[in-house]
């Protein structure tokens, strides 16, 4: 057994089955409160997923789905609820502010008389699919990434959530209602940045879309008191509408979604570099970002350490970290999506080890104390969307242009 799975419990599931009709129920209840989707149709496929289809061709700009502020739930409607609002003062100890929209669910799903009632009728009774479920035996093939350790990470901030909300507030729920109730907050909320202070929403009827390729942009128009998803171009009748869930390392997209993105060019690694008080486990992927500056600044604390050096210790980390990814991740025989997910993650953090090793090559042999020009001349040779070894070169080179230029007088 690997060290982070020692001492691994999947997360409860809750067992309660879906209403027959909820989706329908669900549809017909926004409507008569004022939803609007006329564009679309929620399709199901044979495995149950939910999607949102055209129903008819749509132009580019015109609305899909609009929702009224009323029937969205937000933050800050949820820490009024008597079941949240003992919680409130002690939000801060909460390793997520999911966990109160979660408590939130909870206590409304067992609520025969909730206005909400179609609404958390129509949410996916369990998610049997996200990792926190599965067993050793199945996340043992995720050994050595970034998303084994978010998948641990994550569980251990539902349990710690969990127990906190047990000792604070009466009438607690399970850990696999709490579990649920937390799958569908961080599934499901979207930001938004409303003048009463709200900053996620859960919102009926928007939430159905499946991550994929921009088809449709999204957004809370706080001054119409409404939310919108509006398509991005043009839509043919019975065209799958997507949006995106944003630009996430696979890590992140596994643990709380359940999938992953081939060749993610936003996926990441953990590395360790030692440091005068142990060493530190930090995240860099192929962007010359906060992360990857943040692994610099690491490594150039030791004494007489030259950029050059800096690089070359994160290469060997690197090198240390990609060895313990498997080549052939374990599978479970019966369970051969997970098998072909495990592999998609694995390769796509692998592929990161050599795009940094060619970025450090390039840098260290060009030199690192190169001129403006120099570095513009790189930046202009790459281009904008280049992903791996030339996306990071871009980044450096960029940095390295911002850092030489002089500041501008106040």
């Amino acid at each position: 057994m690997i060290a982070e799975l020692e001492g691994w419990a999947p997360l409860p599931l809750p067992t309660a089955p879906p209403p027959a009709g909820a989706v329908d129920a669900l549809l017909a209840w926004a409507v008569a409160e004022g939803a609007w989707f006329e564009p679309i149709a929620i399709a199901v496929a044979a495995d149950g997923n939910r999607g949102v289809v055209t129903r008819r061709a749509v132009a580019a700009g015109e609305p899909l789905v609009i929702v009224p502020r009323r029937l969205m739930i937000t933050d800050v409607d949820v820490a009024a609820h008597p079941a949240v609002a003992p919680l409130v003062p002690h939000q801060d100890q909460l390793a997520s502010r999911h966990s109160l929209v979660a408590r939130w669910l909870v206590s409304e799903r067992s609520a025969p008389a909730s206005p909400w009632r179609r609404y958390l009728d129509a949410l996916p009774p369990a998610y049997p699919w996200l990792p926190i479920h599965r067993p050793a035996a199945q996340l043992i093939g995720l050994a050595g990434t970034a998303a084994l350790a978010a998948i641990v990470a994550q569980a251990e901030s539902y349990r710690a959530d969990h127990a906190l909300i047990a000792g604070r507030a009466p009438d607690p729920p399970s850990l696999a209602e709490f579990a649920w109730g937390r799958a569908v907050a961080g599934s499901r909320c979207y930001g938004i940045a409303a003048a009463d202070g709200s900053v996620r929403a859960l919102v009926p009827v928007a939430d159905m879309f499946d991550h994929g390729a921009d088809a449709a942009h999204w957004g809370y128009d706080d001054a119409h008191q409404r939310f919108e998803v509006v398509a991005a171009r043009a839509l043919g009748a019975g065209e799958p509408v997507t949006i995106s869930y944003g630009h996430h390392e696979n890590a992140q997209l596994l643990s709380a979604y359940g999938f992953a993105a081939p060749s993610n060019p936003d996926d990441e690694i953990v590395i360790h570099l030692a440091t005068h008080d142990g060493g530190r486990q930090l995240a860099i992927g192929t962007a010359y970002d906060p992360r990857f500056q943040l692994a610099m600044a690491t490594a150039l604390a030791w004494p007489d350490t030259r950029e050059a050096d800096a690089l070359t210790r994160i290469a060997a980390a690197v090198m240390d970290r990609g060895a313990t990814i498997a080549l052939t991740p374990a599978a479970s025989a019966d369970d051969p999506a997970w098998a072909e997910l495990c592999a998609t993650v694995c390769a796509s953090e692998r592929a990161i080890v050599p795009a940094i090793l060619a970025f450090v090559d390039e840098v260290t042999r060009g030199g690192c104390d190169r001129s403006v020009a120099a570095w513009q001349a790189v930046v202009d040779a790459i281009a904008p969307d280049a992903v791996g070894a030339a996306r990071l070169m871009r980044g450096y080179a960029q940095v390295a242009i911002d850092h030489a230029r002089p500041a501008a007088a106040d």
